[in-house]
């Protein structure tokens, strides 16, 4: 009976959890820097059956591995502040430090590994969820 116990809590903890292992590297584009500063752009998520986006205007600093953001529509996405890490120069990876209330969908806090794409003048974040969603940063360096 404790071993049946023991998996049904880790069933139910796993399946709670969003992984992001399926985060493919790109590596085709050339890197522009990501180096410390504030960046400002865009930011929209994306989910399967979805018809329509809404966009945000962001702005993020990166400063000494410390992030912060903010964004014009209230927790769309729930920026705050905390340390990021660069384990590849195509992946960029958040750690919030900010408490959230359970009142909006937790998805949309920057969390986590995003790949990095360089996209012309811009890079863009993208963090891709198992569920199917996406969150991406379109930004550039103010």
């Amino acid at each position: 009976m404790k071993k049946a116990t023991i998996l049904l809590l880790f069933a139910l903890f796993s399946a709670c959890s969003i992984p992001q292992e399926n985060l493919e590297v790109e590596t085709s584009s050339t890197p522009l820097d990501l180096g410390e500063g504030t960046y400002s752009g865009k930011f929209y998520q994306t989910y399967p059956g979805q018809s329509t986006l809404e966009f945000a205007e962001v702005s993020l600093g990166f400063f000494n591995g410390h992030f912060s953001g903010t964004s014009d529509i209230a927790l769309y996405p729930a920026l705050c502040e905390g340390t990021y890490s660069r384990p590849h120069e195509y992946l960029i990876e958040f750690q919030n430090a900010c408490f959230f209330t359970a009142n909006f969908d937790w998805s949309l806090i920057i969390d986590g590994r995003y790949q990095v794409k360089y996209e012309k003048d811009a890079i863009h974040l993208v963090q891709k969820m198992s569920n199917g969603f996406e969150n991406h940063f379109i930004i550039t360096k103010d």
